[in-house]
């Protein structure tokens, strides 16, 4: 708050990971097994539609929505560069958290 300018815009993220990846690191922090099957697009689409057509009938906003789905299923690479030149942002490689979170340390 010290250090941002009014009116502008700072991206407080860490790395840019794909799915894969976050799956794969959490699951070597817990030390199970990498999940192996992939869901497609075309599923997660079906499964998502059920979900909003049986909100409709409940009279209910859905949990999930196909623009949710299909954000999902995008890799949205941002940079937080501005953040630390400007703010002096810093942060924990997501490797390193989830490690510190199977570990139960903050």
């Amino acid at each position: 708050m010290e250090h941002g300018r009014t009116g502008e815009r700072y991206i407080l993220g860490g790395e840019n990971l794909s799915w894969a990846t976050i799956f794969r690191l959490m699951a070597e922090a817990a030390g199970v097994p990498v999940p192996s099957r992939k869901l497609s697009l075309g599923l997660a689409l079906a499964f998502v539609t059920a979900i909003e057509y049986s909100a409709l009938a409940l009279r209910k906003n859905p949990e999930l929505d196909r623009k949710a789905i299909r954000g999902l299923f995008q890799f949205w690479r941002l940079s937080n560069d501005k953040a630390i030149q400007e703010l002096g942002y810093s942060y924990r490689p997501f490797a390193e958290t989830v490690k510190r979170m199977t570990e139960g340390s903050s």
